[in-house]
């Protein structure tokens, strides 16, 4: 996901896409209401990727130290270059770069519901070890009853060994679902520029493809006969999409939308901020 971090780019899109920005939005929210800034805060960023929130971080909490962990070094090459001022390092839970009681405040944004349910639990054991009395614990994932990312009531329950302050959702299942199928379509256009279209017998038996990806796959490998054609509707169409996968508004409209129409149904995200008090 990180294979474009030398040149600035993640396959996530955070660099662009107005949903992670609205993202950064909410926990800035958040910090602003929880955690307030001190004098010598320190404060580690898990799974910080490239370092796009962590730099905001930095902005934020201006007197700190910041440090922001990460699994790729792709990514952390790119992010100890670009913010010079921020500590950054190659590391993944459940193992952290903290003695004892000496973080003020840990962000685990999007990254918990990767591990597995024993590293999990190892995972916020070892961020408690690591937080001083008081300090504070933001974690946040996607909400899908637990199929691959988070069930509510179990993360709730997981962090049992915390006082869980507040518990915020993002509802954005209306925008995802338009985002989705837009980001499928420049996947695609993508596929179209670097000549790279699987074939039709390709992952069959393994994978499983809607009638609408049959169909693309179809239209593609016709106009990638064209090269000339190809580049040119290829490079016009990424740029629209980016351009609209930008734009904010739409997002705040599916969130107001979805949250008051949807309700329970609408949610997407949670955010879960927690204090490591005393036992």
């Amino acid at each position: 996901m990180f294979e474009g971090a030398s040149k600035g780019r993640d396959r996530w899109g955070h660099q662009w896409r107005a949903s992670q920005r609205f993202r950064y939005g909410l926990y800035d929210g958040i910090l602003a209401r929880a955690v307030p800034a001190k004098q010598d805060m320190v404060i580690l960023d898990i799974g910080c990727g490239m370092g796009n929130y962590t730099s905001s971080i930095s902005k934020r909490y201006k007197d700190a130290r910041i440090m922001g962990m990460d699994i790729s070094a792709n990514a952390i090459g790119y992010a100890a270059k670009e913010y010079s001022d921020i500590d950054f390092l190659v590391g993944s839970l459940p193992c952290l770069p903290a003695k004892y009681g000496s973080l003020d405040l840990i962000l685990c944004l999007e990254t918990l519901y990767y591990l597995s349910a024993n590293d999990r639990k190892a995972a916020l054991a070892r961020i408690r070890e690591s937080l001083a009395e008081g300090g504070r614990l933001v974690v946040s994932g996607g909400l899908d009853d637990g199929k691959k990312y988070f069930n509510e009531k179990q993360l709730i329950t997981m962090m049992s060994g915390f006082e869980v302050q507040s518990v915020t959702y993002n509802y954005a299942l209306l925008y995802a679902r338009f985002e989705k199928y837009t980001l499928q379509a420049l996947d695609l256009f993508e596929l179209i520029r670097t000549d790279r279209i699987p074939s039709a017998k390709e992952g069959e038996g393994r994978t499983k493809r809607g009638i609408a990806t049959k169909i693309g796959l179809a239209l593609a490998s016709r106009i990638a006969r064209n090269k000339k054609l190809a580049n040119g509707l290829s490079d016009l169409m990424s740029n629209a999409i980016v351009r609209i996968l930008s734009w904010d508004a739409p997002v705040k409209f599916g969130y107001g939308w979805t949250r008051r129409f949807s309700g329970e149904k609408g949610k997407t995200h949670i955010i879960v901020i927690a204090k490591n008090a005393k036992e």
